[in-house]
């Protein structure tokens, strides 16, 4: 079944007052769209609190930017992993230094953009992961040049107060310490300015191998949900954003508005393929279904990284069986 008869199907069963929707956008996933009046509220300006840690709502914001936005059709993509090597900075410094990063990746000799998510490491150390994209197709240029960045960043961290003692890997926070030490003198003296782990493991560089949008799914799922909890960097201001956001275009969704008993319908049937099996000696099949407490297709809107096709075929069924 083409689109168009889809459209053609749920245009003519759609109730009167239907305004839910299924936006499908291909190699991504889907937003189910369930729009909720509220009564108009009269907003006090309030100034806004600390950022706490990686709430639901920001969770949401950041898959719904990398559903509905994508990099310019002639941009190469990859993924990239920025780690502080030496003891964990504290807020003020690793604040300094993303934002140095941040300012630098604009000089680079490409046309840059990425997506990036903080997370923090078994050690204590911040790292980010960035899905990223420039309108260079070589990889090993791409990779020496934003290395160098990094690196570049890194060296200007200054003086800093000494907060950690002992093993790198396993480092013990040291209270109430006057003393302080040049960052970078301290790396170059531990790893050597030109080492391995400096250019190489500092700064991770995946190209993908398939120049497609099916690759942020993969490289950035777990990243844009809340399934990292204990990797969740409280205290550390925003959790995510954007970098160069001009070169971002709005990605172009199949749109199929739904009737109330339609989309609860599809709703319903995610829900269940959603739902995992278990053993089971008491069904007839050894296995039955076991238990889903998450929320599908709730008031508002619900982003999704899932196979778009799954949808499709739901609303193919949805014509066959459910006139």
């Amino acid at each position: 079944m083409n689109k168009k008869s889809r459209l053609s199907y749920l245009a003519t069963s759609m109730s009167k007052d239907g305004k839910k929707s299924v936006s499908v956008f291909k190699n991504k996933g889907f937003i189910l769209e369930n729009p909720v009046i509220y009564k108009p509220v009269s907003h006090k300006i309030v100034k806004r609190g600390i950022i706490g840690g990686f709430s639901r709502g920001s969770s949401r914001r950041m898959r719904k930017v990398l559903l509905t936005k994508s990099f310019r059709e002639d941009f190469y993509y990859f993924g990239i992993t920025l780690t502080i090597p030496g003891y964990p900075l504290n807020f003020k410094s690793v604040s300094a230094l993303f934002k140095r990063f941040s300012n630098y990746s604009l000089r680079l000799p490409f046309e840059f953009v990425a997506v990036w998510r903080m997370e923090v490491q078994k050690r204590g150390s911040i790292h980010w992961h960035l899905i990223a994209g420039c309108d260079c197709s070589e990889p090993s240029y791409i990779i020496d040049q934003i290395k160098k960045v990094w690196l570049k960043c890194l060296s200007g961290v200054g003086n800093i107060s000494v907060e950690f003692s002992g093993s790198l890997s396993e480092p013990d926070e040291v209270l109430n310490s006057n003393e302080f030490y040049n960052y970078w003198e301290f790396i170059s003296d531990t790893y050597g300015e030109d080492s391995y782990i400096l250019y190489e493991k500092a700064c991770k560089i995946a190209i993908f191998e398939t120049q497609t949008y099916g690759n942020w799914i993969r490289y950035i799922y777990d990243h844009a949900t809340k399934k990292k909890n204990a990797q969740v960097a409280s205290g550390f201001g925003r959790h995510w954003g954007i970098i160069n956001r001009k070169y971002l275009v709005d990605a172009s969704p199949d749109e199929f508005m739904l009737s109330d008993r339609q989309f609860y319908k599809i709703v319903r049937w995610y829900h269940r393929l959603a739902t995992s099996s278990r053993s089971n000696d008491n069904s007839c099949f050894g296995r039955s279904l076991g238990k889903n407490y998450k929320s599908r297709g709730k008031a508002g809107r619900s982003c999704f990284f899932a196979n778009p096709e799954t949808v499709l075929k739901m609303i193919d069924f949805l014509h066959k069986n459910h006139d």
